[in-house]
């Protein structure tokens, strides 16, 4: 809402996750707490051990438990991210209502679940929520997601097993949880159903999220006239979202006029060009480029090839050029 005060126009999105259930969000948690609901929204540990995840903190004085399947990864655990003995989500040492912190995750197979998350989790709870019905909140990041096949031996739940799995899990948590390929694929349908749910009501609600972009990025110097005239066509031809990303972190000044040159002209009136997701880490600088400030204008028309590898876009203000040859990017400006 500060955010709207200082640019009604600034787009503000909120993060969801609709594979894992995370603790941490207030909501997420009292339905993990409530046995009206986590018995049947929540995946569960097999009935007995061993468990490549251990169902409790142990530590003394403050061991928490729970049933319910948790990993710990990008998580505050036990033992060694506790601070003076907090190492669960929603307690400490004179709170028995906390349980342990973890990456939990929804049973999708449940079709209130899916209701909830849509109603609830997306929309929010009114005008004063962190949904959608907030008219501070335009859009939502959601993350993670189950797969119902790979090639396996991996490292994550969902490409250790040839059946699939959850993303960015533990690598054995089907096995913890004692699921077979068949409850893998019965989680992994309902979860598509929960997600063409909360996009379709996103939609209708006037909200984005990011997997509603296509994502493209640059083609290489041997793709680039025959992607220029398949897919690089197809986007400029079309009216859905483009989420346009750099060919590298941090481009070199070349690679840059490629990338944004490439975006010019294959870009409908619905589009985004800039970094991609690059990890969890905090010293990376991105750098901003200054011809991001130059005004090209408006288009003129589709983008064509003018000659075999050559392909141009006329803009307001500029031509702009990528001769697939050469692997070279030109801007060629209208004089005033």
């Amino acid at each position: 809402q500060k955010i709207k005060k200082v640019n009604p126009d600034t787009k503000v999105w909120v993060y969801r996750n609709l594979a894992k259930a995370l603790p941490w969000f207030t909501d997420v948690r009292e339905k993990l707490l409530d046995p009206t609901y986590n018995n049947w929204w929540f995946l569960k540990f097999k009935e007995s051990g061993p468990y490549h995840m251990e169902p409790c903190t142990n530590m003394s004085g403050v061991n928490k438990c729970s049933i319910f399947y948790h990993d710990q990864e990008q998580t505050p655990h036990s033992p060694a991210q506790c601070t003076n003995g907090n190492c669960d989500c929603g307690g400490g040492k004179d709170n028995s209502e906390g349980i342990p912190c973890g990456e939990y995750l929804w049973d999708h197979r449940n079709v209130t679940l899916q209701k909830w998350l849509t109603n609830t989790f997306i929309l929010g709870s009114g005008s004063s929520g962190t949904g959608l019905l907030n008219p501070a909140v335009d859009g939502f990041y959601i993350d993670d997601g189950w797969t119902n096949h790979s090639s396996g031996g991996g490292t994550q739940c969902n490409d250790y097993n040839t059946f699939g799995g959850v993303t960015e899990e533990d690598r054995y948590c089907a096995q913890d949880m004692g699921l077979n390929a068949g409850d893998v694929n019965n989680i992994y349908q309902g979860w598509q159903q929960s997600m063409a749910l909360a996009h379709s009501t996103i939609v209708e609600n006037n909200g984005f999220d990011w997997q509603l972009f296509h994502r493209a990025t640059a083609p290489s110097k041997s793709s680039c006239a025959g992607w220029f005239r398949g897919s690089g066509k197809n986007y400029n031809n079309n009216q859905t979202a483009l989420m346009f990303q750099y060919i590298n972190l941090n481009d070199t000044q070349t690679e840059f006029e490629i990338d944004l040159a490439s975006f010019l002209l294959i870009r409908g009136p619905y589009a985004w060009l800039g970094y991609g997701w690059n990890g969890c880490h905090s010293s990376w600088e991105y750098a901003y480029n200054d011809m991001l400030d130059m005004d090209f204008g408006e288009p003129k028309g589709a983008m064509t090839e003018t000659t075999s590898g050559v392909f141009e876009r006329e803009w307001s203000k500029v031509t702009v050029t990528m001769d697939c040859n050469k692997y070279q990017p030109s801007f060629k400006w209208v004089q005033t």
